[in-house]
């Protein structure tokens, strides 16, 4: 049987396998070409080699997510579980919730993300998020739900420090980085001068006729 399908203009890969119970059963991913079809089979048989489990298995991300958050709810802050649950319920729920568990490929937390940033949410919103759905497919991994992690080779916005990039009157936001050494060697100098100043004063009283030294 060939390692691929064409339907209605779309390229499909196809994999037949029997189930623990004996029974035969066809797994179809979506595929970009016919080439990306047969590597795509390629990985589905390493996996079968591991177990049939993670594709036995009919949850959904959302069913699978209202486990994990009960497992989380014992083992992590109450504050921590909140935010997991908002977390999943404004963005991961309504992008992939109702995919089936087994069926979530890296391109499409590819797209997650990228839709995430293209929302203009900030990078540690993006990057957080990430984190913890990655975390719920670890978890996955561990039950044999899953053989491999689609959120681990995700590519992230990169974390900007907010106190380098917001404006609100910062004026060392636009300066470059020979200014802003110059500028603090100057205040440390000027430290230095007051500093020295106060300890003069000091000595002209116990001594009245020392004098300042420039």
């Amino acid at each position: 049987m060939a390692n691929y399908v064409e339907r209605n203009g779309k390229i499909y890969a196809r994999k037949v396998y029997r189930d623990s119970k004996g029974k035969k059963k066809q797994i179809w991913r979506v595929a970009e070409s016919r080439s990306d079809a047969k590597q795509i089979v390629r990985e589905i048989e390493n996996e079968l080699q591991r177990g049939t489990e993670s594709f036995e298995n009919r949850d959904t991300l959302n069913e699978f997510l209202d486990k994990f958050l009960d497992t989380a709810k014992q083992t992590v802050s109450p504050r921590t579980y909140e935010d997991y649950v908002g977390l999943f319920r404004l963005y991961v729920r309504p992008a992939l919730g109702t995919k089936k568990l087994s069926a979530v490929q890296p391109l499409e937390v590819q797209k997650f993300v990228n839709g995430m940033v293209n929302r203009g949410l900030s990078p540690r919103t993006v990057r957080y998020t990430h984190g913890v759905l990655q975390r719920a497919f670890k978890r996955a991994i561990r039950c044999k739900l899953l053989v491999s992690n689609p959120a681990s080779e995700v590519e992230l916005p990169k974390n900007v420090r907010r106190e380098m990039t917001r404006r609100s009157g910062n004026q060392f936001a636009t300066r470059p980085a020979s200014w802003l050494v110059l500028r603090l060697g100057g205040i440390y100098d000027s430290y230095r001068r007051c500093s020295y100043d106060r300890f003069l004063a000091s000595c002209q009283r116990w001594h009245p006729g020392s004098q300042r030294r420039n």
